[in-house]
């Protein structure tokens, strides 16, 4: 089984918004909210878990490259929260509103377990702070320019974990 090296002190981070806290909450499916100097390290770090050891990927290699190529050249996307999402942030952030569209400012992929995150700027009405999600806990606008590659991503994504 491969395993995740990070440097010492990026794996030594403790609490819900360290970079460990976060890779394990991408591991679940879940968002992951990030202090700002653990945001610039996650981005910087691609998870090389393969937790299926062997069996079939969830994520298809040639369509994560294109669809990352496309929605970085894309940025910033905007796109609202899932209500899950929506709910766990409000904890934290009253502010959050379930209806708005929020900046997706930076994408990147966290290897097949976690898919591809982004980064979502929450706005000055949230104190300027920003949370990492994975894309299939965000709705993107129908008409967007990369729009049917995203639905045709998270479909595909969250059809391979549920079976």
């Amino acid at each position: 089984m491969s395993t995740l090296q990070l440097p010492r002190d990026v794996c030594s981070g403790t609490g819900k918004h360290s970079v460990p806290s976060a890779i394990n909450s991408l591991r679940r499916g879940r968002f992951a909210q990030l202090d700002s100097s653990a945001a610039t390290m996650m981005c910087t770090v691609r998870l090389c878990v393969d937790m299926f050891m062997g069996n079939t990927m969830i994520d298809n290699p040639k369509q994560v490259e294109r669809l990352l190529a496309k929605l970085k050249e894309s940025l910033p996307l905007f796109a609202m929260l899932t209500p899950e999402v929506a709910a766990i942030v409000r904890e934290q952030s009253p502010a959050v509103e379930l209806s708005q569209r929020y900046s997706v400012t930076r994408v990147e992929y966290a290897g097949d377990e976690g898919g591809i995150v982004c980064k979502v700027d929450l706005g000055p009405a949230n104190d300027d702070r920003a949370l990492f999600a994975s894309i299939t806990h965000l709705r993107f606008n129908q008409a967007g320019p990369v729009a049917r590659e995203i639905a045709a991503y998270q479909k595909h994504r969250v059809k391979r974990l549920q079976g």
